[in-house]
């Protein structure tokens, strides 16, 4: 009974991951990376819950079987620890930029300190750096165990200087949600570290998981099917939260639409003209910042929302993708030009609604688009 009252809390989290895992399987689009990382990390995170709770069970009985699979459980268990969590950094660092690259060196800099752990886990056999089985087969901590702590713990703390970085990119309660992912691993596996006995670690991260699981879901919504932008939808929503708890008062405001797209569909069907809506994005991605949000508002229509303090700089990105938008033209080698029509202008704010503030820089969009005609 009493191993029960130990384990009962890794059992329990084991189950609701495995009913959140089932339901994401179900629900999630998997050819998305990040769904993918996210289902990785959950059954691994399930395999230490069940792995840890095995090692309570076992813990202590006699016997050469029971001593080999009691160390092979806790070297399952501490070899798997860093990796998880450095997993979890790159998880973050998806979810903040979905086109984020993997720069080789520094995967090779950020997996030293997982190899290191590894290594010393695997010694553990015969130095006792991270653990040990005394005489009784009853498991102890080796002299290293806080040093491979810190390992696993130096990770989260990489995720939450990414996350205050890119805080700006999310409304209020997805903050909320990737903090939450960061900080109950680090509480349960802190307690778990300075008072032995409690297993809070793995089913703090199981809890991480849940919440994580309701950030995807909404998340699913935030992206047009055909361009990968946010939707209309998503950045109304986006600038309501914005407006309504004062995050940086001035920004810019960038209103576009294609020039005669409608010959374009017309012209050469609606299959180009969706190809000519995803090179549009594309050049018009390729002008902003990584953290400039940019929306389709239907149709033909985008807004990005640019984080800058002046009008001159708000200006200089509206050439740089007039210039983009030029030298596709020279070599795209297709018989219509890509054109777009743009209104632009610094906004805080005090200037109204976000229904007020679009239809602003939509009227000098379409200035902008006269112009053309005269």
């Amino acid at each position: 009974m009493d191993i029960y009252l130990r384990i009962d809390i890794d059992l329990m989290a084991m189950f609701f991951l495995g009913a959140i895992l089932f339901i994401a399987y179900k629900s999630l689009d998997m050819q998305d990376i990040i769904n993918k990382a996210y289902m990785i990390v959950s059954f691994i995170v399930m395999l230490e819950l069940l792995f840890e709770a095995s090692s309570c069970v076992i813990n202590g009985n006699t016997g050469e079987l029971s001593r080999y699979i009691s160390y092979i459980l806790h070297i399952f268990l501490f070899t798997t620890a860093p990796i998880l969590s450095m997993s979890g950094y790159y998880l973050i660092r998806f979810v903040v930029m979905s086109d984020y690259i993997i720069n080789k060196k520094k995967a090779i800099l950020l997996g030293l300190p997982v190899f290191i752990s590894m290594g010393f886990t695997l010694l553990s056999l015969k130095y006792n750096y991270i653990f040990y089985l005394d005489a009784d087969n009853i498991y102890h901590r080796g002299d290293f165990f806080i040093a491979f702590s810190i390992i696993t713990y130096f990770y989260f703390l990489l995720d939450m200087i990414v996350i205050i970085r890119y805080r700006k990119l999310f409304i209020q309660q997805e903050l909320i949600s990737l903090i939450l992912f960061i900080l109950l691993p680090t509480i349960g596996g802190v307690i778990q570290t300075l008072f032995y006995g409690p297993l809070l670690m793995w089913s703090a991260t199981a809890l991480a998981l849940v919440i994580i699981y309701v950030f995807l879901q909404q998340s699913m919504v935030h992206l047009d099917d055909l361009t990968g932008t946010w939707t209309r939808g998503s950045f109304e929503y986006y600038m309501n939260k914005r407006l309504k708890y004062h995050l940086k008062k001035q920004f810019g405001l960038i209103y576009c639409d294609l020039d005669n797209f409608k010959s374009i569909n017309d012209g050469y069907g609606h299959y180009e003209g969706d190809r000519a809506i995803m090179t549009a994005t594309q050049i018009i991605k390729n002008s902003l910042r990584k953290n400039d949000i940019i929306a389709r508002m239907g149709g033909d229509e985008f807004v990005m929302l640019v984080e800058c303090d002046s009008i001159q700089r708000l200006d200089d990105i509206v050439v740089r993708m007039k210039q983009k938008f030029n030298t596709y033209n020279k070599v795209s080698g297709k018989d219509y030009r890509l054109d777009c029509s743009f209104g632009a202008d610094m906004l805080d704010l005090s200037q109204g609604t976000t229904e007020q503030m679009l239809h602003h820089v939509d009227c000098l969009m379409y200035e902008n688009k006269r112009s053309k005609k005269k």
